[in-house]
Formats: C-alpha cells, sequence, structure tokens
C-alpha cells in the first residue's frame, strides 16, 4: 500500500550535507509530515533526492509509482555539459516530478526554462542557524578561540571554509567550479600587500589551495573539523572570502554574515540578494584582481562597527518554505 510520506535518500558523507539532511527530517516531522530517511523504502508516494545524490539518471531511484522531489542548487547548463543532460532527463520525465527545491531567483528562472512549471518549482533559502553562529562577545571570547586553535592572537585572520576538492579526501584534484584558483590567487595577492595576514581553511578536501599557499609562503592552518566547531572558528574571522564560479548558497558566507564577518564574494547563488554597504560585498566579476580591491576596501577601513546582515534567512525562513511546499502536495 501506497502511504502519503516522503522517503529521503540518505545521506552518508561526514560534512555540511549530512546536516543538512538531518535539519529537513526534522523540520518536515515538526510539521507533521511522513518522513524517513531509507535507500529502499517503496511505500511512500515521494521520493526526495537531496543535493549531491542526483544525477542524469536521477529517475533511477524512485520506483514506477513514486513522484520525485529534488534539490538544484546550482549548476549552470551548457550543450552537451553535464546540467544540460540532467534538466534534460528532468524535462523528459516532468510527469515524475512533484517539486524542485531551488534557493534563489536565477536557478528558478533557469529550471523554468527546461519545462518545470512555476507550480513545481520551490524557492526555499538555505538557513543559518543564529543560535549556532553568532558574533563573538567579546575580545577575550575571541582570543581564547584563538589559542584553542593555536592561531596567532596579533594577526588578520581571513577565512574560507569551502571543500574545494573533488571528494573527501586531503588529495582530492581541485574542483574549479568552487574557485580555489581564484581565491590563491587573490590570497597570496593579500599577503604580498599586507604581511600581516593569516588563513584559516577549514574542510575536507584542500590540497590545491594549501599547495599553492605553501608554495607563496602564505601563513595558513588547515583545520578538519566537526561541524559543531566551525561556528567557533567563524567568530575569530576579520575576513571571509568566497570566490567560487557557482553555487547555491554558499553556507560559508552565510554562516559568516549571522557571525558578524564581513563578506567578500563572486556573484553566485543567494549572495546577489545579501549585498548591502558594511556586511557583504560582492565583485562584479570572477576576476582576482577585482576581489582583491574590494577586499583591501574592507580591510582598510578603520575601526568599523561591528553590524550584522538584515536580509540573512533563519531557520523560520527555511521551514515556512517547506510548509508551502508541503502543503501544495498535500503532505500537511
Amino acid at each position: 500500500m501506497i502511504t502519503n510520506s516522503i522517503s529521503v535518500l540518505p545521506e552518508h558523507s561526514n560534512w555540511s550535507v549530512a546536516h543538512d539532511q538531518k535539519l529537513l527530517i526534522s523540520c518536515a516531522r515538526s510539521m507533521s509530515v511522513s518522513i524517513s530517511s531509507d535507500r529502499y523504502c517503496l511505500r511512500s508516494k515521494y521520493r526526495y533526492i537531496t543535493r549531491y545524490q542526483f544525477s542524469s539518471k536521477l529517475i533511477k531511484y524512485a520506483m514506477p509509482y513514486q513522484y520525485l522531489l529534488f534539490d538544484y542548487f546550482h549548476g549552470i547548463p551548457c550543450p552537451g555539459n553535464y546540467w544540460d543532460s540532467l534538466l534534460n532527463s528532468i524535462s523528459k520525465n516532468n510527469r515524475r516530478i512533484a517539486g524542485a527545491r531551488v534557493t534563489n531567483s536565477r536557478i528558478a528562472r533557469l529550471i523554468k526554462n527546461y519545462g518545470i512549471s512555476e507550480s513545481q518549482v520551490f524557492e526555499i533559502p538555505i538557513p543559518v542557524d543564529k543560535t549556532l553562529f553568532y558574533p563573538a562577545r567579546d575580545k577575550e571570547e575571541a582570543q581564547r578561540i584563538k589559542l584553542r586553535y593555536s592561531l596567532p592572537l596579533d594577526k588578520i585572520i581571513i577565512g574560507n571554509f569551502q571543500k574545494d576538492g573533488n571528494g573527501f579526501e586531503y588529495f582530492g584534484s581541485p574542483k574549479y567550479i568552487k574557485g580555489p584558483d581564484i581565491l590563491a590567487d587573490v590570497l597570496i595577492s593579500l599577503y604580498n600587500y599586507y604581511k600581516d595576514i593569516y588563513i584559516v581553511l577549514v574542510g575536507p578536501s584542500r590540497s590545491y589551495i594549501c599547495k599553492r599557499l605553501t608554495d607563496a609562503a602564505v601563513p595558513y592552518a588547515h583545520l578538519y573539523v566537526d561541524f559543531n566547531e566551525i561556528p567557533l572558528l567563524h567568530r575569530v574571522n576579520d575576513l571571509y572570502i568566497n570566490t567560487s564560479r557557482d553555487e547555491g548558497g554558499p553556507k560559508g558566507v552565510l554562516e559568516a554574515l549571522a557571525s558578524g564577518v564581513p563578506v567578500v564574494s563572486t556573484p553566485v547563488g543567494m549572495v546577489p540578494d545579501l549585498v548591502d554597504e558594511t556586511t557583504c560585498l560582492c565583485s562584479e566579476t570572477f576576476l582576482p584582481n577585482d576581489i582583491f580591491t574590494i577586499c583591501c576596501k574592507v580591510l582598510e577601513t578603520p575601526n568599523k562597527p561591528m553590524s550584522l546582515n538584515k536580509l540573512l534567512p533563519g531557520i523560520q525562513d527555511y521551514k515556512d518554505g517547506l510548509l508551502q511546499m508541503f502543503y501544495s502536495l498535500g503532505l500537511c
């Protein structure tokens, strides 16, 4: 017997995507939506494929009588590339698609061009948990965190917590969509200009950026920590830089903004919707020199008062979006 429920393809990676899936399931259950994480669930009406799991053979994850829900956070199609193949596959199986969750209006417009209707697209932002990510209470707290992770007390700390290699091993090949080459160019230029900076890298598969910084004699720390330690590390940053070429969020930017850290980013994902003049600055291009110039502007603004980005989506914004999606499917 088919039940009016959702089965989620389990996420087993030891990174933020697993935390995202737990949040999805927790929020759904708080709305009395019947949902489970089960690779072989055969009785649910809906099969939810979260990000990083889908492929051009997306439809293989569902039984013929199941409808698909899926995340599409980023991916710019060009004729014949992976994303074009994926979206064409989705278009051909449109009658099986119950809904597509996107995080920003640009991606919403993109997938509609592939035949996904307005009623099938749900724009639900990536949330940041503001009970976990918040500014350091004072300089003493920031110093204690620096000492805990053996970070210098007298340097400008610049952070990037973006996994930018393929796979989850240290020696993963560079994932250029995440812009590790751009990031390396920007950080090396900043070090050559300022000298008193120190780079904090967090996350798996960072060998490319580590090698570039080592070769250029730029001081840095690469930390692979549990998720519950990431909020601490955000609190010690003086600047957070994102240089991705395509993104759905990215989460690191959202977490930095919630932590009261100024952000400089390329124009990707949710970033253009969060831009203001004090907390989130966005380059118009992906050129390292343009990003470097904006970073210098931030670092050379003396004693600016800390402020929080008022456009930042929280958990309640996320739950409101999920509620709209589940309600439209008759799940609650």
